[in-house]
C-alpha cells in the first residue's frame, strides 16, 4: 500500500505485483528490469553500444550479432524447448538465460510450446526479498575466495574434496571434483552496511 499525502489530504494506492491478464498487454510489460522491448533497447543503445561494436568487429562477428539479437542480454529462455532439443543442447547452455528477466512471464497463449515456458508469473522488480520496500540501508557480509589451480583442502575455505569418474555423452571418462566450501558467516572480510551497528 502506498500512501500520497497533500496538505491535510491523503490517497491510498494499493500496488499489486500482477500482469495484466490480457496477453496483448503482457508484452508490452513483461520487457525486464530495464523496461525495454529489444527493438527499444536497439534504439536506446545505438550510439554507444551497437554503432562501436559494428566498428570494432564487424557486422558478421559473433559479438555484434549477439547484441542485435538482444542488446540488453536479458532475453529469457526456458530451460526445455524443440529448439534445445533439436539442437541437443547440454544441461548448462539450457540454463543459461533462464534468470534472464525480458520475457519470463509469457501466458499459455504465448509459449510456442505445447506446456507453459514461463519462470515467474509476477513482474519483476528490484524489490528481490519482496518486502514493498527499496531500501538504500540493507547491510550484507562479503567474503572473498582466492580460486587457483592446485586447490586443496584448506585452501580458501575447503572443507572437502570429493572426487569421481564419469562416462560422458561421446561414451569417454572424465574425472570430476567437487568442493566443498565452509565458509565462517561471523567472520566476513568485509561489512557493507548504512547502520553503525554492524
Amino acid at each position: 500500500m502506498l500512501i500520497l499525502l497533500s496538505g491535510e489530504e491523503f490517497l491510498l494506492i494499493f500496488l499489486f505485483e500482477a500482469f495484466d491478464n490480457d496477453p496483448l498487454s503482457r508484452q508490452y510489460q513483461d520487457v525486464g528490469l530495464d523496461g525495454l522491448a529489444n527493438n527499444d533497447e536497439l534504439l536506446f543503445f545505438e550510439d554507444n553500444y551497437i554503432d562501436l561494436l559494428e566498428s570494432a568487429y564487424g557486422t558478421n562477428s559473433p559479438a555484434y550479432q549477439n547484441a542485435i539479437n538482444d542488446p540488453s542480454g536479458d532475453d529469457f529462455h526456458y530451460f526445455r524447448g524443440t529448439d534445445f532439443d533439436n539442437a541437443s543442447t547440454d544441461i548448462l547452455a539450457r540454463y543459461k538465460r533462464f534468470n534472464n528477466t525480458d520475457g519470463n512471464s509469457v501466458t499459455s497463449e504465448q509459449s510456442i510450446e505445447s506446456y507453459p515456458t514461463a519462470a515467474s508469473s509476477q513482474p519483476n522488480t528490484e524489490d528481490i526479498n519482496r518486502d514493498h520496500t527499496l531500501s538504500e540501508t540493507e547491510s550484507y557480509f562479503q567474503y572473498k575466495l582466492n580460486l587457483f589451480p592446485g586447490m586443496g583442502i584448506g585452501d580458501s575455505y575447503i572443507s572437502d574434496v570429493l572426487e569421481t569418474t564419469v562416462k560422458t555423452e561421446n561414451g569417454n571418462n572424465r574425472n570430476i571434483k567437487w568442493y566443498q566450501f565452509r565458509v565462517p558467516v561471523y567472520l566476513p572480510d568485509n561489512v557493507i552496511s548504512m547502520y553503525s551497528g554492524f
